[in-house]
Formats: structure tokens, C-alpha cells, sequence
């Protein structure tokens, strides 16, 4: 796991894979991209996002996988489900633990997220089947930011480039 501070306050945690936070699909928003740099192999990453400022503490988490397949485009797909399933997930970065699903109030920030940073990924699936929601914080905001970095995150990873100055150079523009 790689934990990083972001100056101006947050905090990004990346972790290979985080099952808890695992729910059952109801839904799917999905969009495609033309495909760009190569892949080294199928890869699967989560990462949780809390930014603070004034006396609020918004978070989010998000997991996905990334399949590769033959072909000249990316589809970026994000499932969400009607309600909390009610189980728990862990925090990698708080004492509180988040309600594992991803509501569909925040599926189009999260896609929003995913195709906003410049730079193709592979010719492939990009799936986003994990995530946890503080009932309390959650807004689409933090969850637009949390994919941006999931994003970042897979894409080093199939680069097998420095996940944690990939990480650094995306929060530096918050």
C-alpha cells in the first residue's frame, strides 16, 4: 500500500486490491475512448481519496480492473448498485469504515472522472467494481477526484511506471 500526504490537505491511499469493498451490481454507466499505449497484462487497483478543509473531511473510495483485449479502443465501465448492501469495507486512511457500493447518484461523476485526464490507456475493459461510501461526506466531487486517480493509478500500473510520483503529479493539480 502507498500512502501520500497532498500539501494544501488530503490524503490519497493506492492498494492493489481491497475485496470488501466488493458489491453486488444493479446498474452500469459505460463510454468508450480510442486506445493508446501498450499493456503488460491485466492489473487491479483501489484507491481512497480524503481531502480536508474547513471542518469537513470528504472521502471516497473506488477499485477497479483493467483487462486487456485485442482491439483499437478502451471501454470504461462503472457499475453501482440501488442501495447499500450494508456490509462495511475498511478505511485505509480513517477509523471509520464506508458502506461498500457505489450509489448511482455518483456513477456519472465517477465515469466523469475516468475520461477526464488526458492520455489513452490500452485497448481493454477499465471496470470499477469496488467502492465505499461515507453516508456522512460522500459528495461527486470527492468521487470525480477519487477516479481521476484511480485512473492515474492503472495507468502506471500497466506502464509499470512510478505509481507514487504518477499519484503526487495528479493531486498536485486539486
Amino acid at each position: 500500500m502507498i500512502l501520500i500526504d497532498v500539501e494544501g490537505g488530503g490524503q490519497i491511499a493506492v492498494a492493489d486490491d481491497l475485496p470488501e469493498a466488493s458489491y453486488a451490481a444493479t446498474g452500469r454507466l459505460t463510454a468508450t475512448r480510442p486506445a493508446g499505449q501498450i499493456s503488460a497484462g491485466p492489473a487491479r487497483v483501489v484507491v481512497e481519496v480524503l481531502r480536508r478543509f474547513g471542518g469537513h473531511a470528504p472521502r471516497a473510495l473506488l477499485g477497479g480492473q483493467f483487462t486487456p483485449s485485442a482491439g483499437a479502443s478502451t471501454s470504461f465501465e462503472v457499475t453501482y448498485a440501488a442501495d447499500s448492501d450494508h456490509s462495511s469495507c475498511p478505511s485505509m486512511l480513517w477509523n471509520q469504515a464506508y458502506a461498500a457500493g457505489l450509489a448511482a447518484e455518483f456513477a456519472p461523476a465517477v465515469l466523469d472522472g475516468l475520461l477526464e485526464e488526458a492520455g489513452a490507456l490500452p485497448a481493454g475493459v477499465l471496470l470499477v467494481d469496488r467502492a465505499g461510501i461515507d453516508e456522512v461526506e460522500a459528495s461527486e466531487w470527492v468521487f470525480r477526484q477519487a477516479a481521476v486517480m484511480l485512473r492515474g493509478a492503472l495507468s502506471a500500473t500497466l506502464r509499470r511506471a512510478d505509481l507514487e510520483a504518477e499519484i503526487r503529479s495528479l493531486a498536485e493539480k486539486w
